[in-house]
């Protein structure tokens, strides 16, 4: 009977798996990416324009003389590594996203990689015909333009990676109006702007780690009007702050952000903010006006004011109410160090409510009473 038993159950696994191959659904395995790869003395452009969703383009050593706009959805640009593929700004540039295009954005300039399927109305609210979605950038260096280094505008599930993006007369690396963005292990210095920007985004889903943003005439990380999002193991210098999240009133927000073990020391340089506000310097972590945020287990140290500031400290709790934005709330400072730092370690000028400050190793705080 065994034998037997064991044969019945033999046969009905035959005709299962007759009947799952003759009744099932059959999926093709997914096509493999096409690779294209960009030479010294070709276009970068030219195969971005020939490429379909998918394309890896891969761009060998050297230094290419363009401005670039990717357009449409799939496309990954990688180099061959930062300082080994550079991309700088060409004696005439391409006629998008910069200056001579009727469409480009406000303000004019050359954007060293715009990412986005938009019409900027001169005046007039951007209009996004579609959004750009599934992008990714690595491994180059972008660098000297009279804009930014790299803007995404209208876009989803978008990434760069060990990208270099330096000296730029705006932004270093830039998404707006934009969802489900990763920023890993880049490093932008030198920028007129913000090393790392995200904007205008209500729910950003933003996941930024390992980042080297510093000496930028703005802040290290900027997270302006945007809401949801990881900021974790970034080292922001030698900016006029370190980590800023603002909400201006815009109508996004600056909430549920978590920012862990990030070291934001030493932003002295003064500069006044990317809206041409009040002069500031001497910030590590500046929350302004957001709610739902929790910074723990951040270090701030030696940051002090090289010159006229609306306020200094290691970390910031502030009032935008004045300005238009909102008071702030609810927000967690938990299990940080901070030490050096001017006026105080940690400052609070106690408009919101609903902050917590938790076991904060520091030695000087306005109210009193913060530190640990």
């Amino acid at each position: 009977m065994g034998r037997k038993s064991r044969r019945i159950r033999g046969s009905m696994l035959l005709v299962l798996s007759l009947i799952c191959a003759l009744f099932m659904p059959t999926f093709a395995l997914p096509a493999a990416a096409a690779t294209v790869v960009v030479q010294p003395g070709e276009s970068i452009q030219a195969a971005i324009d020939a490429a379909s969703p998918g394309t890896i383009i891969v761009v060998k050593p050297g230094t290419y003389q363009e401005n670039l706009l990717i357009a449409k959805d799939g496309i990954s640009l990688r180099g061959s590594g930062a300082g080994r593929t550079i991309l700088e700004p060409p004696t005439t540039p391409n006629p998008f996203c910069g200056v001579g295009d009727p469409n480009s954005p406000p303000g004019g300039g050359v954007i060293g990689i715009c990412i986005t399927d938009a019409n900027f109305a001169t005046g007039g609210e951007p209009t996004v015909n579609h959004t750009v979605r599934d992008i990714s950038i690595s491994d180059l260096t972008v660098r000297n333009f009279s804009a930014d280094g790299i803007v995404f505008f209208g876009t989803a599930d978008i990434s760069t990676r060990q990208v270099e993006s330096a000296n730029n007369a705006g932004y270093g690396i830039a998404a707006f109006v934009s969802s489900h963005e990763r920023h890993t292990r880049n490093w932008t210095y030198g920028n007129h702007e913000a090393g790392i920007y995200v904007g205008d985004s209500p729910d950003a889903q933003a996941f930024i780690q390992g980042n080297t943003s510093y000496d930028n005439v703005g802040s290290g990380i900027f997270l302006r009007d945007a809401s949801n999002g990881h900021v974790v193991q970034n080292d922001v210098y030698g900016n006029c702050v370190g980590i800023w999240i603002l909400n201006t009133g815009g109508g996004s927000g600056a909430t549920n952000w978590t920012l862990v073990g990030n070291s934001a020391n030493a932003n002295n340089v003064v500069c006044a903010d990317e809206e041409e506000g009040p002069p500031l310097s001497g910030l590590g972590i500046f929350i302004a006006g957001g709610s739902h945020n929790t910074v723990i287990a951040n270090t701030t140290n030696d940051n002090a004011p090289a010159g006229e500031s609306l306020v200094s400290g290691g970390i910031v709790l502030f009032s935008t109410a004045d300005f238009g934005g909102a008071d702030e709330s609810f927000n967690r400072i938990i299990a940080n160090r901070a030490r050096g730092n001017e006026p105080v370690d940690l400052f609070w000028d106690q408009h919101g409510t609903g902050n917590v400050f938790l076991a904060n190793r520091c030695a000087t705080s306005d109210p009193e009473g913060l530190c640990r």
